[in-house]
């Protein structure tokens, strides 16, 4: 038979190969689920990195182990401005958990009980609990204020202390922009934990435990 006779088309041939197509199909296909998983693993991570600053990534510029900011405000109570100051250093030498809220807050809300249940459980350890009080607005433009920050303490029965931050300038200094965030703090006047948002008593009580320690 003849060279001519004998000759066969190539199975690298791609015109006229169906598994050739197949399999470009398919590379197209996985190449597109790819970058889609690229594109959301992108988008996820890019999102993380936001709700980490909007919650104040752990407290913010404050980090664990730095000497707290001193700051003074007035007290509120359940019967309104009491015309007194308090001075967060004048409490130095106790264990100190200083709360962020604002009264609108829901995470506040339902934090209440359990701080005034760590108030009843540790004041008689020298623990002192204060709770810084913001002025802010809510989507809904309901804004927090002394009279507001009255009904939250009528409401929960607060027994700490609370005071009035108007103008936000002790939350900015501690780098607060969600709520509640709370800063325990040992008797040497130093930052020993940081807690961002809602927390149970479990949390708490073992934050203040470690605080007690030292």
């Amino acid at each position: 038979m003849s060279a001519k006779g004998n000759k066969r088309r190539s199975p690298t041939h791609k015109g006229s190969d169906p598994s050739y197509a197949l399999h470009k199909i398919q590379a197209r296909r996985r190449n597109r689920n790819i970058f889609a998983i690229l594109t959301v693993i992108i988008v996820v991570a890019v999102l993380a990195g936001i709700a980490i600053f909007v919650s104040g990534g752990g407290g913010g510029t404050i980090a664990v182990g730095a000497t707290v900011p001193s700051f003074t405000l007035g007290e509120v109570s359940a019967s309104g401005l009491t015309g007194n100051s308090i001075t967060v250093s004048s409490h130095n030498g106790s264990v100190i958990l200083l709360e962020f809220m604002v009264s609108w807050c829901p995470h506040c809300q339902n934090d209440a009980p359990i701080v005034q249940n760590i108030y009843q459980n540790y004041a008689s350890s020298g623990v002192y609990i204060l709770s810084v009080a913001q002025t802010w607005t809510d989507a809904n433009g309901v804004t927090a204020t002394v009279g507001t920050t009255q009904s939250f303490i009528q409401t929960y029965g607060s027994q700490y202390k609370y005071v009035m931050d108007m103008t936000g300038g002790v939350a900015k200094t501690y780098g607060v922009t969600g709520t509640p965030t709370f800063f325990v703090i040992d008797k040497t006047g130093k930052i020993s934990a940081i807690l961002v948002g809602e927390q149970t008593y479990a949390t708490l009580s073992s934050a203040i435990q470690v605080a007690l320690s030292r």
